[in-house]
């Protein structure tokens, strides 16, 4: 299995200023799909408002930004990720240590279209041995 992380890079949008472009655990080819990436791109709430919330992951969008350093000014291109619940609540956050969880996940269960039914998860916030703040996603277990 590669290091690809989603099923689907929509070509047919042009990234504007490094914002725009993105991959999709869904097809996003049709007009139906184009409008379910847009609605998780513009409605997803911030992660960190329900870390260790267990919830049924259904997909992933994953979108490159660029995030302005606020002491230095410095652009630095990253990955927002969005998981989406099978209730369509959608959570967003950028962390690389995200990302890198999920590629694991995906390495194990393989990618979310092929999944018989979500799998229930949840985001922690863990603490790096430098100091750091970062979310991972572990299996909830019922």
């Amino acid at each position: 299995m590669s290091d690809e992380v989603a099923t689907v890079q929509n070509e047919d949008i042009t990234p504007v200023g490094g914002n725009g472009s993105f991959v999709s655990s869904f097809e996003t080819k049709s007009d139906k799909g184009k409008i379910k990436v847009f609605s998780v791109l513009q409605t997803s709430e911030r992660l960190e408002d329900h870390l260790n919330e267990p919830f049924n992951l259904k997909d992933v969008v994953m979108q490159n930004v660029e995030i302005t350093d606020a002491q230095t000014g410095e652009i630095t291109p990253q990955v927002r990720t969005i998981l989406v619940a099978d209730d369509d609540s959608c959570y967003s956050a950028v962390s690389n240590q995200l990302v890198s969880s999920l590629r694991t996940m995906f390495g194990i269960f393989g990618e979310p279209k092929d999944w018989k039914k979500p799998i229930k998860v949840q985001v922690v916030q863990k603490r790096s041995r430098a100091g750091r703040n970062f979310y991972e996603i572990d299996p909830v277990l019922d």
